[in-house]
């Protein structure tokens, strides 16, 4: 155990070209086609061939729908449609609460008149 960690602290001997270290991680479930090009280096400029949209790389299988961007989606869209209706539900609750004080600030107004 000691001496995996005196190697991780000295680092790798021999470095990895890039696309070998990625594609060792492809077993995960991850899309790399978009560097199939080898005559260009896509690790540090994003140009047409690489994905925009993060969220899209990874692969579904009919197993895990973990990365299912319409269960996602629906997901997503529920939450915003509850959060709405919370929203709402506030902004009813405050306008009652500001009418409510409206009314005793007029009456409280009424009454120093009135004296």
């Amino acid at each position: 155990d000691r001496g995996r960690r005196d190697n991780y602290r000295q680092g790798s001997k021999v470095e990895e070209q890039t696309p070998k270290a990625l594609m060792a991680i492809d077993g995960v479930g991850w899309d790399w086609s978009y560097m199939a090009n080898d005559e260009e280096n896509h690790t540090l400029v994003a140009d047409e061939e690489a994905p925009t949209e993060f969220a899209l790389m990874a692969k579904t299988s009919t197993e895990s729908k973990v990365f299912d961007n319409s269960l996602c989606s629906k997901a997503w869209l529920s939450q915003v449609e509850a959060r709405l209706a919370e929203h709402r539900n506030q902004k009813v609750k405050y306008c009652e609460k500001t009418r409510v004080l409206e009314f005793k600030v007029e009456s409280k107004a009424n009454c120093i008149e009135s004296l």
